[in-house]
């Protein structure tokens, strides 16, 4: 099929034409192969008419010349022997006259001419003057001569195909007017001549009575032969006529021949030359039938070869017919195929230019129509899924809000817009008690309490967070304005909203922004605002002229991401090692890395200046593989485990999950831990399981961290087989004075040990926090109590206190 995709319609049904030439030309040849070897024979049979009567005339005439000759040597010297000379001279003319024309002749063989001048040598020898033999010698020689021309004439008739005639009628013709007839006239002949010279000489020698009665035996068989031939077969009546005439004049010559045989020709009725002459009449009568048969048979040869030319003709043009129709048909169905294709074509084109509501008329029931319905109900199904993407596009699955893209395409219809970013606090934990079915119900509802509070449209951008647009009016006041948005918030929250039959008050942290000058920026903007209004704990807060501020921000984001990519450049991207001890042993076992970024002057960075914006920016992989490298670098002589954070999302990245299959490759069972936030989300929770459990399988241990700052599945820390839990800082320091954390801390401690996993208390900052730790049987601490993150140089320095 490949082949067939290089060539046009138009090109292929042109080819199919050639091939179609092929079958005619098959054709034609089979034609030619099997009727040219009948017209070959047909030529060579009709090439065969100026042979064969010149050659029977020959026939003739000897026999004429040995009847004479026969007759003139028997009689005495007399008038009679005279007038037999004369007529002698003008036979051995006519003889002359026939040799002539035979040497003119065509003869296909060279065998065929030394023939003809052999029969003339000997017939030369045979003339009256130069022969100086008996009558008898002359006789024998004579028709020795004439059986010789005979034979002659029938194997000249066979070169030509005569008697292989598959035409059982001209086959028979051939043989009676080639083969029988010449045998019967023949024995006329010699009868002829013995009765002939019987009469001259008044008697018969016992030799010559014996050859005559043979004769008369065969020429009674003969003569039935023929008659019996020819009247089983269909001749033209001027023929029949000649042959009826022949058969009369036999049966008186045959009847004088048996009354002469009675009579011992003692007779005086007729002299020889008058025999000779009547005997004549009845050959002559023969010989004109014979060569009325052969032109007959002749002119049905050429009949035959003017049939077989027609019927060659005839199928040739039928062939040749054929090939024009199926010509025809590849033009007509060409022309069809690409009229309708040009239809359906130009249809198509309307539709590429975006012309959906464009359909294609084509009537018919051919696959090209076929296709033309299939093409105009496709559109239509088109159209529906277009606009259901569109509202897809444009509209939150959920609560069938508009979405963040709606957003912000309809920010540029605003000319001076207020946007109200609106964040559902704790919507997880709601989530987590009832679960997301009755969560997606309670966003639908605050939707639409949005909508009736605000009297706008109201957007979901977020899995918790919801934006409306207002129209700010020029001629309000910034207190007014926000004034206006506390006392709609305060609505907002007045009623209790309803989840699975309870009553559930719902808080809100809310921001909006006035006087905005980048519509593009402006939701990242506003989403910086809510973290800092949260970071502060307070539930509302409205900027003014955002673009100033957040421009600073931003600013500063690019300074810092430039230092970073500098530093990642210069090798200034390091680990630095903060111990983590045995609250048993009171030693260290174990260190986390934690990244730092070392500036040009030598200076340590913190990575919260640098370490969310370069992940961010899409770095997250090069910052693990170089913390990981070094730190396995650093701790290649150290009996120490090595904690290191790294992302979920690692293991959904190519570069991370072979860096980390070589270290594995490379190092058997590295001392190693790796470390993932408890409240980090999973993008792909069942690939990144699978690829966790292969290489703790591997001997890596895992480690969540910041746990209980989130609401990690406990049953997901028993799947994977975590090795530890580092509590979170948040409950480690308020854990010496807050009844309810403690309460929490020692079930998850309770809960640690039961599954059979260890536990570190983060954030130990003094000797109270570390008692309290000890106290509620934490296996390990780490913190500032103990050391700071520490370079390889000072840890080392660290570790000798221990020694």
């Amino acid at each position: 099929m490949g082949l067939l995709t290089r060539f046009t319609l138009k090109q292929l049904l042109f080819y199919l034409q050639i091939l179609a030439f092929i079958p005619w030309l098959i054709g034609v040849f089979l034609a030619f192969y099997f009727v040219y070897p009948e017209i070959k024979n047909a030529r060579l049979q009709i090439s065969a008419e100026e042979h064969l009567l010149i050659e029977a005339l020959l026939l003739w005439n000897l026999q004429r010349h040995r009847g004479l000759s026969y007759l003139y040597l028997s009689l005495p010297e007399n008038k009679e022997k005279e007038e037999t000379l004369k007529a002698l001279k003008e036979i051995e003319r006519e003889i002359e006259d026939t040799f002539k024309k035979l040497s003119t002749l065509s003869l296909d063989v060279q065998h065929g001419k030394e023939l003809i001048q052999k029969f003339k040598k000997t017939y030369e020898a045979l003339k009256i003057e130069k022969f100086k033999g008996s009558a008898e010698e002359n006789f024998f020689k004579h028709t020795e001569l004439i059986n010789q021309v005979i034979l002659f004439l029938n194997q000249d008739a066979e070169k030509h195909k005569l008697f292989a005639e598959p035409d059982l009628y001209l086959r028979t013709l051939a043989q009676v007017s080639l083969m029988e007839l010449p045998r019967f006239i023949e024995y006329l002949g010699r009868t002829r001549a013995i009765v002939s010279s019987a009469l001259a000489k008044g008697g018969l020698t016992n030799h010559e009575k014996e050859m005559l009665l043979d004769y008369y035996e065969v020429l009674s068989g003969y003569n039935k032969n023929i008659k019996w031939i020819l009247e089983n077969i269909k001749l033209p009546e001027d023929t029949l006529l000649k042959l009826r005439n022949s058969q009369d004049l036999f049966e008186v010559y045959r009847i004088t021949l048996r009354k002469y045989l009675a009579q011992d020709f003692r007779t005086k009725e007729m002299t020889g030359l008058e025999f000779f002459r009547f005997a004549t009449i009845t050959i002559d009568a023969f010989i004109d039938f014979h060569e009325a048969l052969l032109r007959k048979y002749l002119e049905m040869i050429k009949a035959q070869k003017e049939g077989l030319f027609k019927r060659l003709g005839f199928l040739i043009s039928g062939i040749t017919l054929v090939l024009i129709v199926i010509s025809l048909s590849f033009y007509m169905a060409y022309r069809y195929v690409v009229l309708r294709l040009r239809k359906v074509s130009e249809g198509v084109k309307r539709i590429a230019e975006g012309d959906l509501s464009m359909r294609v008329s084509l009537e018919g029931r051919d696959e090209i129509a076929e296709f033309v319905s299939v093409l105009n109900f496709s559109l239509s199904e088109l159209e529906k899924r277009i606009k259901e993407i569109e509202f897809m596009l444009w509209h939150d699955y959920v609560t069938g809000a508009p979405n963040r893209e709606k957003l912000l395409y309809d920010l540029k219809a605003f000319s001076n817009p207020i946007l109200v970013l609106v964040d559902i606090n704790s919507f997880k934990s709601i989530n987590f008690v009832y679960g997301t079915k009755a969560g997606d119900i309670l966003l639908k509802e605050v939707y639409q309490r949005l909508k009736e509070v605000f009297h706008g449209e109201v957007y979901r951008v977020g899995a918790d967070e919801f934006a409306l647009i207002l129209e700010a009016h020029e001629e309000k006041k910034e207190e007014e304005i926000k004034k206006e948005l506390q006392g709609k918030i305060e609505v907002l929250t007045k009623t209790p909203f309803s989840i699975d039959h309870e009553r559930l008050s719902l808080n809100f942290t809310v921001c909006a922004l006035c006087e905005i000058t980048e519509p593009d920026k402006i939701l990242t903007d506003a989403y910086s605002l809510l973290d800092e209004t949260k970071a502060r704990g307070e539930n509302f807060y409205c900027e003014f002229n955002p673009g100033e501020r957040f421009k600073k921000i931003h600013e500063e984001n690019l300074h810092w991401l430039d230092k970073f990519r500098k530093a990642l450049s210069e090798g200034r991207i390091v680990p630095f090692y903060q111990p983590i001890i045995d609250n048993q042993t009171k030693r260290p076992v174990k260190f986390e890395a934690l990244v730092r970024l070392i500036d040009e002057n030598g200076e340590i960075v913190s990575p919260f200046k640098f370490l969310t914006l370069a992940q961010k920016a899409g770095y997250g992989p090069k910052i693990t593989k170089t913390v990981l490298q070094k730190a396995l670098d650093d701790f290649l002589f150290l009996p120490y485990e090595i904690s290191v954070n790294l992302s979920y999302n690692d293991f959904l990245q190519e570069e991370s999950l072979q860096f980390i299959e070589d270290i594995l490759l490379r190092r058997e069972k590295p001392a190693l831990v790796f470390e993932f936030l408890e409240t980090e989300e999973i993008g792909n929770p069942q690939l990144v399981f699978s690829k966790l459990k292969e290489i703790k399988a591997r001997g890596i241990k895992l480690a969540i961290d910041d746990f209980g700052s989130g609401y990690s599945s406990l049953q997901r820390l028993i799947d994977l087989g975590v090795d530890y839990i580092k509590i979170d800082a948040s409950l480690i320091k308020r854990l010496p004075e807050d009844e309810k954390v403690q309460l929490l801390v020692k079930a998850l401690v309770r809960f640690a040990k039961e599954a059979g996993i260890k536990t570190v208390a983060e954030f130990v900052a003094d000797e109270v926090i570390y008692q309290k730790v000890c106290e509620f049987g934490i296996d390990y601490s780490q913190g500032y109590y103990f050391s700071p993150p520490l370079s390889l140089e000072e840890i080392k320095k660290f570790l000798n206190k221990y020694l």
